[in-house]
């Protein structure tokens, strides 16, 4: 391990010390890191950085705008040690965030993504129930990627049917509830992934990861976010490359089939709101409407149970 990347290590540490969770600045930083060692590079400076955050691309997104955001946070830091490191401005790329409009998914299309892991290669290797599991669990729990792929065995509760989430967003930690067939989905994988962990030699119980590799370490997002972009494009689930559905649309989906649920069995669901947004780890049932989104079902069972309410005046 190089200078920097002990540096990296260091500041991810301390990072944590003061209570952040750090988890998507770390994959970054760490990403950026094997660029430098690929470059041959040791020191930090605006070309390389804009390079590494471009990623080969000709105009700058704002995902390549976080990407220079969170290595600048770093550069400060790593310039009280190598004092050749360059600092840019904070607005270099002043790229403003837009909401991507969120897909909602059909059972049906639900259904293709998943039979298509099974097509994933190799064939007879843990990868295609890994990633059935993986986009099975997010679409039936609405979990976040992150919260997916850093649970270990430790944190599924398989006798009383809960799942432990420790690595959150807001860094609150958080247990669910998960219905039997989950359960089951979830008990099959850890058979499979336990006598793959044996056959290459591995120790596969304990808080390794749940979820794993051809190697038996753990997934990463990037290989997520690939692994779907194929499924999604060969099912048709997708047209293009780099446009139309993402799996944070299954979170999505999620939230918005659960209310029209509670709308169909007639539920209060201005009093079930708060469960729903403690149970997707939000910190309060306003950030929970950020994933609601209109639906023809969602609007016809909202219509007549305002009817209802109003005593039929719309008629």
């Amino acid at each position: 391990m190089n200078l920097l990347e002990e540096g990296v290590k260091d500041y991810i540490l301390m990072k944590r010390a003061m209570g952040f969770s750090f988890y998507d600045q770390e994959m970054r930083l760490r990403n950026f890191c094997k660029f430098m060692k690929n470059k041959k590079q040791k020191i930090i400076t605006f070309n390389l950085a804009t390079q590494w955050a471009l990623g080969g691309m000709k105009h700058p997104t704002y995902s390549n705008a976080k990407q220079l955001s969170v290595l600048r946070a770093f550069a400060i830091h790593w310039k009280t040690i190598e004092s050749k490191t360059e600092v840019w401005s904070h607005n270099h790329w002043p790229i403003r965030y837009q909401r991507k409009n969120p897909y909602i998914f059909s059972v049906t299309e639900i259904q293709k993504l998943l039979l298509t892991c099974h097509k994933l290669e190799p064939k007879k290797s843990i990868r295609p129930i890994t990633f059935y599991t993986i986009f099975g669990l997010i679409a039936s729990c609405g979990l976040r990627v992150s919260e997916a792929l850093s649970l270990t065995n430790d944190d599924i509760d398989f006798k009383n049917n809960v799942i432990t989430i420790r690595v959150t967003k807001f860094n609150k930690i958080r247990a669910i509830p998960i219905h039997k067939t989950v359960r089951n989905r979830l008990k099959k994988y850890q058979a499979s992934r336990n006598d793959y962990c044996k056959n290459i030699g591995l120790e596969s119980f304990g808080p390794s990861p749940f979820f794993i590799n051809l190697k038996g370490g753990a997934v990463t997002p990037g290989v997520v976010d690939w692994t779907f972009n194929k499924i999604a494009l060969e099912c048709r689930v997708r047209k293009e490359s780099r446009r139309g559905p993402r799996v944070h649309d299954f979170r999505h989906t999620f939230v918005v089939r659960t209310i029209e649920t509670w709308y169909s069995d007639k539920k209060d669901v201005e009093t079930l709101l708060p469960i729903l947004s403690t149970y997707v780890g939000h910190v309060q049932p306003s950030s929970t409407f950020w994933y609601m989104t209109i639906t023809p079902k969602l609007m016809s069972l909202a219509s007549e149970r305002m009817d209802i309410y109003m005593g039929g005046l719309s008629q």
